[in-house]
């Protein structure tokens, strides 16, 4: 007796290819033009370039500092702006007042010593947009008139950024006196900002800062955009919120892999679990490994924290611990889960054989039937960002949710961010449908003897799980990818583990990957991002 035909080859490709196409077009309608002012022209050896001639200028012995370089993104004046402004508006706000939400942090410091550099280049322009030459509080500089001070500032200003003093009313003037010298601090106020969050709640304003001491400038900050505190105060309780929400979550995940590591122990001679263990032991080698050439690969953000009160060696040795812990608890992640989902399968969905890894190590990966499934989920991927806008949009329209899409330059600190992307992409693509889908439901349909509320559960967990994503309010975050779970236990349900492993991945790198994708960004970071896809 033949087998039956898989559910790939009997689905109806052209719907299938219908829907992925309504779904991008959602998407770039609805989506897209929240992403085109992201402008990532400078890439990271020419803004070091920049930071290191800037600095070289006034610091001769620069040669024996070291130096760590990451990409930063303001979110917290992207998401004010959004929210109080709008998008379309927002926009309109950065060109006309030359404000950068995206530039690279350099650091210059040495071992041991307090006095260090900090260098913010934007990644629009190329320009120093802020400066801080932080110096020990016994350092000795010939002090100079106030007055003398707050006119030099002003002149720095003007010459650097065409500071017109008429467009500003001064707000802030602090002098603070230390054993051997006294630092100015000079902030000014642009008279035609002033944005309100809500009554009463403070507004946002443009300011100008600068410190100088002596004849000498220690740091400055141009148009730097001021957020009320109310504002601050009021995401810092809805980060309380998505803490809690996520705290619960953990709990239930425990429990969760406790229940996958029992059904290893206590079935470990089940069959279907060991014809693929030594696949699932590989799968996880292959992501320890991914995990670990990760953390070279974000070295640069690892040695940006680095405190010089201790060892360089010391504090490298202590993060390396902690990463490669890490990493080893995440191969564990995939392991039980995926061995217990293996037997569980075998034992729940015996007929829907592409619901698990086994019917392709009795047979090959390298077959029609496997290809089918990779387009597929190339196709599902499509479906999914039309549906995530759907539910955007609505959140939106309805239920006050704003998005700050913080993910979307997050890899550029690294080396190799094509290498990133493929890292981040697999560890979630993986670890997450191995847990929910092959072990989720085929739990939830043993305990449950219901295929509906095995569904309906690991989706809840799937989605709770997201809930630390810059989506507010968070509850709302959970909502929307719950429903997708709901989306993707269908696709796993029909087309089978590998579709669904496919289209996760594409959709997470393509996600981390938008400001390359469709921003103003440099080649180098273009071609990685289709690489990585």
């Amino acid at each position: 007796m033949t087998d039956r035909r898989p559910a790939i080859d009997s689905f109806p490709w052209l719907i299938f290819a219908a829907l992925a196409l309504a779904g991008a077009l959602l998407w770039g309608v609805l989506r897209l033009p929240e992403l085109t002012y992201i402008d990532l022209s400078v890439n990271r050896q020419q803004a070091l370039d920049i930071a290191t001639r800037y600095v070289a200028a006034n610091e001769p012995q620069l040669g024996t500092y070291r130096h760590a370089i990451v990409f930063q993104r303001d979110t917290q004046t992207s998401g004010y702006l959004k929210r109080s402004i709008g998008t379309k508006k927002m926009k309109e706000f950065l060109r006309k007042y030359d404000v950068d939400l995206f530039y690279w942090s350099v650091r210059f410091f040495r071992e041991g010593q307090k006095e260090q550099y900090k260098v913010l280049v934007s990644s629009r322009t190329g320009k120093v947009i802020f400066y801080q030459h932080l110096i020990e509080e016994t350092e000795k500089i010939e002090e100079i008139p106030k007055d003398d001070a707050r006119e030099r500032s002003r002149d720095f200003l003007r010459e650097r950024f065409g500071f017109q003093v008429e467009n500003y009313t001064l707000v802030g003037d602090l002098s603070t006196i230390y054993d051997f010298r006294r630092d100015h601090t000079f902030a000014w106020r642009h008279d035609e900002v002033s944005i309100p969050w809500k009554e009463d709640g403070g507004t946002g304003k443009l300011l100008s800062n600068i410190t100088s001491s002596g004849d000498q400038i220690l740091s400055y900050a141009h148009h730097h955009f001021k957020i009320p505190e109310d504002y601050q105060r009021d995401m810092q309780s809805k980060q309380v919120v998505s803490q809690n929400i996520n705290t619960v979550t953990r709990i239930f995940h425990m429990i969760f892999f406790i229940s996958a590591v029992y059904f290893v122990v206590a079935r470990k001679n089940h069959l279907a679990m060991h014809t693929t263990k030594w696949m699932y032991i590989k799968i996880a080698a292959v992501l320890f490994a991914l995990n670990m050439l990760g953390f070279f690969n974000a070295f640069e953000s690892i040695i940006t924290q680095y405190q010089t009160t201790s060892s360089m060696n010391s504090y490298v040795i202590r993060f390396l611990t902690n990463a490669l812990v890490g990493t080893v608890m995440a191969a564990f992640y995939v392991l039980m889960p995926g061995l217990s989902g293996e037997l569980l399968h075998f034992e729940m969905a015996r007929s829907q054989r592409e619901g698990s890894l086994l019917k392709y190590i009795h047979t090959t990966f390298f077959s029609r039937e496997v290809a089918q499934s990779v387009l597929a989920g190339y196709l599902v991927f499509l479906v999914l960002l039309g549906c995530q806008a759907l539910l955007l949009e609505t959140g939106e329209r309805f239920f006050s949710v704003w998005v700050e899409y913080s993910w979307m330059t997050s890899l550029s600190t690294s080396y190799f961010p094509s290498l990133a992307a493929i890292t981040l992409g697999l560890n979630a693509s993986v670890s997450e449908e191995v847990l929910y889908r092959l072990f989720g439901i085929n739990v939830g349909k043993k305990f449950f003897r219901n295929t509906a509320a095995a569904v309906v559960i690991s989706s809840l967990l799937w989605g709770f799980a997201h809930t630390t994503y810059p989506i507010y309010p968070m509850w709302y975050r959970a909502v929307e990818v719950s429903i997708l779970g709901f989306f993707m236990a269908f696709i796993y349900l029909r087309f089978g583990l590998i579709c669904t492993i496919v289209s996760h991945y594409v959709f997470n790198v393509f996600w981390h990957s938008t400001g390359y994708l469709f921003g103003s960004a440099h080649i180098v970071y273009l071609a990685g991002a289709l690489f990585a896809l």
